[in-house]
């Protein structure tokens, strides 16, 4: 536990049992957008814990509270495989108040690496840039559909694994339907258009898997 700026950091591994559970659930909804930038978010989320409040030994949680509040939350993994920053968020009204910074040089701390692997979605490069470029943190691949389909993840200071995907073939002629329909149909909301598409893809594929996902 931390005082930097009058903000509090706090280590969750440190918590009492009474405020990992309290915590759990703050830290779950501050990141609930997380679930439309990636697939599974919900389930990697419980992954982290090996009970209802415990983590997994080789992952931690910092968190950065003001005024009561939660302002920013690193989640984190190192284990034989990776160093891995898996999440670094700051709250909207919290953020240009080096609460980032922070959090980041709380994160090389953790993990005895000042280089550690981390990713971020394309569209969230502006947000990170700065940042980035003072840690000298060097893009190394662009991985298209990686989290989430027609989406591209920046990947920093390594490389992910390499991951198998496939499309049932009948998926992807109803996809190549679908677009020519749209082209036909004279809209102007693709983003819209291909949202709704990937939604009917998940409701189907609670019934029958056919795209592999995974953190």
């Amino acid at each position: 536990m931390k005082f930097i700026n009058n903000k509090l950091y706090i280590n969750y591994s440190e918590l009492s049992p009474e405020q990992k559970s309290i915590y759990r659930m703050r830290i779950k909804i501050f990141l609930k957008k997380l679930v439309y930038e990636y697939n599974n978010f919900e389930e990697w989320f419980s992954q982290l814990f090996i009970s209802d409040i415990l983590l997994k030994n080789d992952r931690e949680i910092i968190i950065c509270e003001c005024d009561y509040q939660l302002a920013g939350v690193a989640i984190l993994k190192n284990d034989d495989i990776e160093k891995k920053i898996c999440t670094l968020r700051v709250a909207k009204r919290f953020q240009k108040q080096g609460i980032g910074q922070h959090l980041m040089e709380l994160s090389f701390e953790w993990l005895n690496d000042d280089k550690p692997l981390i990713t971020i979605h394309n569209s969230k490069k502006h947000e990170f840039n700065k940042l980035f470029k003072r840690y000298n943190f060097e893009l190394e691949e662009k991985k298209w559909g990686y989290y989430r389909l027609f989406r591209t993840e920046l990947v920093y200071n390594g490389s992910l694994p390499e991951k198998n995907f496939f499309f049932n073939r009948m998926e992807m002629i109803d996809l190549e339907k679908e677009i020519r329909q749209f082209l036909l149909s004279g809209r102007d909301d693709f983003k819209l258009f291909i949202d709704e598409w990937l939604y009917r893809q998940w409701l189907y594929s609670q019934k029958e898997i056919n795209i592999i996902t995974g953190y």
